[in-house]
């Protein structure tokens, strides 16, 4: 029997880490009601099986993505990343220059592919959560989301409403920033191409302290209030507005408040807070239980939103509202629905849900945020996505020894193929984002050209160091082939 060697070894351990993780009693992705953290019964979370395809070249971000807070958890693995490269380049030995130059090389490199991983994960759609509630009245809503014409997104709006749609939403609001016409736009797209999906038109306005406010059921044509230097009175007229002109509601996000804003905007006479978020988990404690307080006092619903821009097919917020004859109605009846539902503080009728823990973590998961949210990463595999790993990790234990007979070390093959893989990907998206047609507010501002060069800028590192790789691979496979076919002192050739 053919021993393996080190690289199979690895993947073959991994495997079975993976394995015995996912088949633990520990189930980390909920769904969970943030309020309390309680798991919910009568839904459950499911991934595609389309995840097969692709969930080891997914797999990192989905562990950073999973984390509280994401933000805190790619800080902290790039600093690990960048701390083991530089080990494993010093103890590579050599003169002490070259050594000191290759690990200072690498400790910057190491990071620099993660920021263009998570780059490629963010921008490149890949599959994610989708949550299926077992009572057909539920309505599943996203209160708070972006499209290209919404200032600083990167799709649009017809590729968001579809991604709604794969990802279970029957309801979505498209909430530009300051001026709704992006929202306007995504509506009338629904009506067409998605008849299947009701569209909220909405607004995301600021006040002088950084909070923010979410204007929901916007009707076209109806101004919105000027901005206001008094933070109370801006929020007074903005509620007031939406409320008596739009018939609309209003949520604050928890994003930037503090206890006395969180009193203040309820008293201003909004109509629910934000407990969780996507893009924003950083809620502090103290802020969290005054929102908790206020909402049960002054009957407010409590929801949990994407906030999405583009950042991949990940979604671990939903708010599911509870309306008696929903599966009966048209998608805009159900979008009037929860707009009303929120107008009139029905807060028994919304329940926010999350996919795992979603807010300030401990000390010790901060630190070890690599170990901590790769164990809890394989603890949320499904039997597909288990399955996937295992079809490519038989099929690299394969051209690994193929790869070996022929004189190339698979890690560095396997490398150079996660950076052309990567790079490419994210150069293809790069031009995509750089040359999109912006709508909107955004026609007055060049985001689409920042973000796209963002994109080619971190994939052009990757490309080269790739092709370098894939340079130095083809040299030695020439090598072992001319050493192989050269005649030995007694006429005879090596024969591998």
């Amino acid at each position: 029997m053919t021993r393996l060697s080190g690289f199979q070894r690895v993947v073959l351990l991994l495997l079975l880490v993976l394995s015995v993780a996912a088949l633990s009693p520990w189930h980390p992705a909920g769904p969970f009601d943030p309020r309390t953290y309680a798991r919910l019964a009568h839904m459950q979370l499911a991934y595609p099986l389309s995840s097969i395809l692709w969930e080891p070249l997914t797999a990192p971000g989905n562990a950073i993505v999973g984390a509280p807070d994401f933000r805190v958890a790619f800080a902290v693995t790039a600093f690990w990343l960048g701390v083991a490269a530089a080990i494993w380049a010093w103890r590579r030995g050599g003169v002490w220059w070259r050594r000191g130059l290759r690990t200072t090389g690498w400790a910057v490199f190491a990071p620099w592919c993660l920021i263009a991983y998570m780059l490629f994960i963010s921008n490149i759609h890949f599959p994610g959560w989708r949550l299926n509630p077992h009572d057909p009245d539920t309505v599943i809503a996203d209160l708070h989301s972006r499209t290209l014409g919404t200032q600083d997104a990167s799709v649009l709006g017809l590729f968001k409403l579809g991604w709604s749609l794969a990802r279970g939403f029957n309801v979505v609001a498209v909430t530009a920033h300051d001026d709704p016409h992006g929202s306007f736009s995504a509506q009338q797209a629904a009506a067409r191409e998605f008849p299947q999906l009701g569209v909220i038109p909405g607004v995301e306005v600021p006040d002088t302290d950084g909070d923010y406010l979410l204007g929901l059921g916007l009707k076209p044509g109806v101004q919105i209030p000027r901005f206001s230097s008094d933070r109370l009175d801006y929020a007074r007229r903005f509620a007031a507005a939406i409320h008596d002109q739009h018939h609309g509601a209003v949520i604050s996000l928890g994003w930037h408040l503090d206890i006395d804003a969180v009193h203040r905007l309820a008293a201003a006479g909004v109509d629910g807070f934000e407990i969780a978020n996507n893009i924003h988990p950083d809620t502090p404690k103290d802020v969290r239980a005054a929102i908790l307080d206020v909402a049960q006092k002054d009957r407010l619903a409590l929801v949990a939103s994407s906030d999405w821009h583009r950042w991949g097919g990940a979604v671990r917020a939903w708010t599911l509202f509870h309306i008696p004859g929903a599966a009966a109605m048209t998608p805009q009846q159900r979008a009037d629905a929860v707009v009303a539902a929120l107008r009139n503080h029905d807060a028994a009728a919304v329940t926010p849900v999350v996919a795992g823990y979603i807010g300030e973590p401990s000390i010790a998961r901060i630190v070890f945020a690599p170990f901590v949210e790769a164990v809890r990463y394989g603890a949320e595999l499904s039997f597909p996505r288990l399955l996937g790993w295992w079809v490519w990790g038989g099929l690299s234990i394969a051209a690994a020894a193929a790869l070996e007979r022929r004189g190339l070390r698979p890690s560095r093959v396997l490398f150079a193929t996660w950076l052309g893989i990567v790079g490419i990907g994210l150069l293809w998206r790069g031009v995509q984002i750089y040359f999109s047609k912006p709508q909107g507010a955004l026609a007055l501002s060049n985001t689409t050209q920042q973000l796209g060069g963002m994109a080619m800028y971190a994939a052009a590192p990757l490309i080269a160091v790739a092709l370098v790789l894939a340079i130095i691979g083809w040299r030695r496979r020439r090598a072992v082939t001319h050493r192989d076919s050269t005649p030995s002192p007694d006429g005879s050739t090596s024969n591998n």
